[in-house]
């Protein structure tokens, strides 16, 4: 002889209590992805921060070599003025000083390139050793601005808010003259 047996309970929920548990739940969960999108984005926003700093480096590294051979064109320039005695042994002198201090400046840069791409390595997730980006100077492009044209004329343009917010589009009755027919003009 076989018996079976089944027990089901169930809970009433005159209060909420469930159904307030489970909205928690849910909430929290949708906490925890908006937690994670937040530090994604931060991560994102750190990686573009660290890349433009490193190019902004490269460049002023390249800044730093033309005003270097600068200097030193000037040097070896007062040296053989100072060598035909048309001038102090003052001017050589400072004219070395400046290329040292120039030379100092491009170590610095050097050094903070290095500190920047490491960072920029750390914060890719791949090793300081094995992560290299070839110097590359920030090439920014002008922003061509037609002559003439003043600040006050940028606000008045088609696709400004403002400009809409003041002269609202005509609408097709008002846009478009009537004409008049020839028997009117008569």
């Amino acid at each position: 002889m076989l018996k079976a047996r089944a027990f089901a309970s169930y809970e009433l929920d005159l209060f909420g209590r469930v159904a307030s548990s489970v909205n928690a739940a849910r909430a929290e969960g949708e906490a925890a992805e908006d937690l994670y999108r937040s530090v994604q984005l931060a991560l994102q926003a750190d990686v573009a921060q660290a890349y433009f700093a490193l190019r902004t480096l490269d460049s002023e590294r390249d800044l730093l070599n033309a005003t270097i051979k600068l200097r030193e064109d000037a040097l070896s320039l007062l040296k053989k003025r100072y060598d035909a005695g048309e001038t102090t042994d003052l001017d050589p002198a400072r004219a070395e000083a400046e290329l040292g201090t120039a030379r100092a400046d491009l170590a610095g840069i050097e050094r903070r390139r290095a500190n920047q791409e490491h960072a920029l390595a750390v914060l890719t997730g791949v090793p300081p050793a094995a992560f290299s980006l070839p110097a590359r100077p920030f090439d920014a492009a002008p922003i061509a601005v037609p002559a003439g044209c003043r600040p006050s004329c940028w606000s008045a343009a088609p696709t400004s808010p403002r400009r809409n917010a003041r002269w609202p589009r005509p609408t097709r009755a008002s846009a478009w003259p009537r004409r008049r027919s020839s028997r009117a003009s008569r």
